[in-house]
C-alpha cells in the first residue's frame, strides 16, 4: 500500500505536489477540516496554484473511471474537490471568512456508508 509521503501526483500536475499534504483529504468533512484550520496566505497560495490548472485538472480526470483512479489520479481529485472550498473561502467570503469558519463547527458533514466518495481509497 502507498502512504501519502510516496503519492506523486501525475506529472503533468507535478507543481502541485506541495499542496497534497495539507489539501487532499479523502472525504468531505476533512477537507472541511482543512479549509478551517488554513491560513489565509494557505488558501491563497493554494487557489493561486490551482486556478489557472483547474479545466485541465478537471478534464484530466474526466477521462479516468472513479474506481480505476490509482492513488495519485485519487489524490488530484481530492486536491479539485478541497479547491471548491477555497474558491468560495478566497473569492466569496473573503474577508468574512473566519465568521463562517467559527460558525462550521457547528455543522456535522455526514453521508451514507454506500456513497462513491465515502469508500477508502488506499494510499
Amino acid at each position: 500500500m502507498e502512504t501519502a509521503a510516496k503519492i506523486h501526483l501525475p506529472p503533468q500536475f507535478a507543481e502541485l505536489e506541495p499542496f497534497v499534504a495539507h489539501w487532499a483529504a479523502a472525504d468531505p468533512a476533512a477537507r472541511a477540516a482543512a479549509r478551517d484550520t488554513s491560513s489565509e496566505d494557505q488558501r491563497r497560495a493554494f487557489h493561486a496554484a490551482m486556478s489557472p490548472r483547474i479545466a485541465e485538472v478537471l478534464d484530466y480526470l474526466d477521462t479516468k473511471a472513479l474506481a480505476e483512479m490509482d492513488g495519485g489520479e485519487a489524490t488530484l481529485l481530492n486536491m479539485a474537490l478541497a479547491f471548491v472550498h477555497v474558491v468560495l473561502a478566497v473569492e466569496m467570503q473573503t474577508d468574512a471568512e473566519p465568521v463562517h469558519c467559527a460558525m462550521r463547527s457547528y455543522m456535522m458533514i455526514t453521508a451514507w456508508s454506500g456513497e462513491v466518495w465515502n469508500r477508502q481509497v488506499p494510499f
